[in-house]
């Protein structure tokens, strides 16, 4: 069900930092880029030839069009982390007895258990949830007893890759 994020072909590929080329994007891409962020926000957002800048909730996130380049040698990996992403989105973060019993760690549950049946799949989300670093870097999915957003665990996976 889940992808092994340690896989080495779905790794990014090395960034040569001395090298990362300018990017200009053209009109088409430009429009749709900022079609998407603003169906995906809902706010504002402003997409330009070299600069971008999205308001995210109540903060704005200003970013060179460079960042895309950087995210495409992300792809495979981002596309990994997706499923989990969506999953815990529709069958966890609603779940009042299963976040329970992620929170104090209860990995015997038997909701837990019925919710995702193969062993390596719960063990699989319960390193993205906690973010073990072996497995996948950045934030862990749960603050306490909240569970922050995917958008916010996603980010910070690929950032740290």
């Amino acid at each position: 069900m889940f992808a092994d994020l340690l896989l080495e072909e779905i790794q990014p590929r090395e960034i040569d930092v001395k090298n990362i080329p300018d990017i200009e994007l053209t009109e088409s891409l430009e429009y749709d880029l900022q079609k998407m962020l603003e169906e995906e926000e809902g706010s504002f957002s402003k997409v330009s030839d070299k600069t971008s800048v999205v308001q995210t909730d109540k903060n704005y996130v200003f970013f060179s069009n460079q960042w895309l380049y950087l995210a495409v040698l992300c792809k495979k990996y981002a596309e990994s982390l997706k499923p989990y992403g969506d999953f815990f989105d529709k069958k966890i973060r609603g779940n009042q007895h299963v976040m329970s019993a992620l929170v104090k760690k209860d990995f015997a549950d038997a909701d837990w258990i019925e919710l995702i049946p193969e062993q390596v799949d719960r063990e699989r989300m319960i390193k993205f949830i906690e973010a073990d670093s072996t497995y996948r870097p950045g934030k862990a999915l749960l603050n306490g007893d909240k569970a922050r957003s995917i958008k916010d665990i996603f980010g910070s996976c690929i950032l740290k890759k």
